[in-house]
């Protein structure tokens, strides 16, 4: 009877077992399982594995309308939706640099699930960061970054863990502990300027770990390159090939690496929004099945044509930083 398919759709919470049901709808255990079996087959309920002793009924209600999506994502939707939650509970991201960008992402990846967020940054919250960096608020002014970072975003997800890292990275060899263990980096810190990023990307190729970038240049905003080590060119090897395009490219960033411009870089609040959306989804697809469309590439998007330009990287076998440790 129509009422009674209804009434079992119901009753298919994840809470009873099938034999309950049966006895519910006073309905032969046969009729309820080729019942169910046709709902599966059209994409009406799925079939879930236990991982009760992973999450509570809480942490189940805040992900709920996400493991909807894993479940109708095509790269998702053919594993346990709770099992794609498990893996980012599972994870390690280390975020460095926690202005617009880190923000941004750092609140959308806590919103995801992402179990361990580590936060890296030494500076202060400041008025003049309060209109793009929205993790902090006026009262906040003259606290640490991360401290006010770390507060509200167990605020946001109690069911994260969140590892403030208080200090402005000044060598390579304090940044190797920084990023031991970790699952992914995303850089979003820019200072020091370019040797930061030398310095991320020799020991995440060295430990194996991917990372990725993101800004905003004057109104464009950037996303990529994603470095994932053995698959795709390292920093070295994109910067080996930019010179070779353009010959005065590295004697210009050379003589500009150390140097302290007088004026600060215009940002439009809405750029670094749009940009850090796109790599929280990147990094979420990427951890959760080690595909990414900013794997080896670099996307640039112009706001005022709404225009999207991709730049394709390749791996260079006279790299000293990939090839040369044979990854």
């Amino acid at each position: 009877a129509s009422n009674q398919f209804v009434e079992m759709l119901k009753l298919l919470n994840g809470e009873l077992h099938v034999e309950n049901i049966a006895e519910e709808l006073q309905l032969e255990l046969s009729v309820v399982n080729e019942a169910i079996q046709n709902l599966v087959n059209l994409n009406v309920v799925e079939i879930v594995e236990s991982v009760s002793n992973d999450f509570s009924m809480e942490e189940l209600m805040y992900y709920d309308r996400q493991l909807g999506f894993f479940s109708i994502f095509p790269e998702t939707y053919k594993i346990d939706k709770l099992n794609n939650q498990k893996k980012l509970k599972n994870c390690l991201v280390t975020i460095i640099g926690m202005g617009g960008g880190g923000t941004h992402v750092c609140r959308e990846l806590a919103g995801i699930g992402i179990g361990n967020i580590q936060i890296v940054d030494g500076d202060r919250i400041e008025l003049s960061n309060l209109g793009r960096q929205f993790l902090y608020d006026y009262s906040d002014i003259g606290e640490s970054k991360v401290s006010v970072a770390k507060r509200k975003i167990e605020d946001i997800n109690p069911f994260i863990n969140v590892i403030e890292v208080e200090k402005f990275v000044t060598s390579q060899e304090e940044l190797v502990c920084i990023l031991n263990n970790s699952d992914l980096v995303v850089l979003a810190a820019d200072e020091p300027p370019i040797i930061l990023m030398n310095w991320v990307n020799s020991i995440c190729v060295e430990q194996g770990i991917p990372f990725l970038t993101l800004g905003v240049n004057e109104f464009h905003c950037v996303a990529g390159p994603f470095v994932v080590p053995k698959k795709s060119p390292c920093i070295n090897c994109i910067d080996m090939e930019d010179n070779m395009i353009n010959p005065y490219r590295y004697e210009l960033i050379n003589q500009l690496k150390n140097y302290e411009f007088p004026w600060k870089e215009a940002v439009f609040p809405p750029l670094i929004s749009l940009i850090s959306s796109i790599v929280s989804f990147e990094i979420s697809r990427y951890l959760l099945t080690e595909k990414s469309v900013l794997v080896g590439r670099t996307l640039t998007i112009n706001p005022i044509d709404w225009s999207f330009e991709w730049e394709e990287w390749h791996r260079n076998s006279m790299c000293t930083t990939c090839h040369s440790k044979g990854i």
